[in-house]
């Protein structure tokens, strides 16, 4: 089983993101900063994040733009992409699971944006390299 992220949405714009994305989550919770600012914060397998990020453009687009702020182990990614690629490259039950959700139709692309195509490539790209050596 792939690893979990955590994803902390804190601006206003952001948390109406975290709704459409609760559906892939594993557990949702509010904290607040010392400030008084609500943080939301959900838990996600990589997996149904790489799901997330393919069925909701604005999601790699608000954590392009660091609306969303993306935690592995209890640090800051700097660049999710590729690390979740990564994961994907290093996981063939991960890849495997991304793509019987692709298959299954479970995964709808709608809407785009340029950090939600790149990554929609990226992905279909691992699965297409996984099927030669399969065949």
């Amino acid at each position: 089983m792939s690893r979990e992220y955590v994803l902390e949405f804190a601006d206003e714009e952001s948390k109406e993101l975290a709704d459409n994305i609760t559906q892939y989550c594993t557990l949702r919770k509010k904290t607040y900063s010392c400030t008084g600012i609500e943080i939301v914060s959900v838990i996600i397998d990589g997996a149904m994040l790489v799901v997330a990020l393919l069925t909701i453009p604005a999601v790699a687009e608000a954590i392009n733009k660091k609306s969303i702020t993306v935690k592995f182990d209890g640090f800051v990614v700097k660049d999710p992409a590729s690390k979740i690629l990564n994961e994907l490259k290093k996981d063939p039950e991960m890849l495997s699971r991304v793509e019987k959700a692709i298959i299954d139709n479970r995964i709808e692309i709608s809407g785009s944006t340029k950090q939600a195509n790149e990554f929609n490539y990226a992905v279909k790209a691992l699965i297409e390299e996984r099927r030669k050596y399969d065949i």
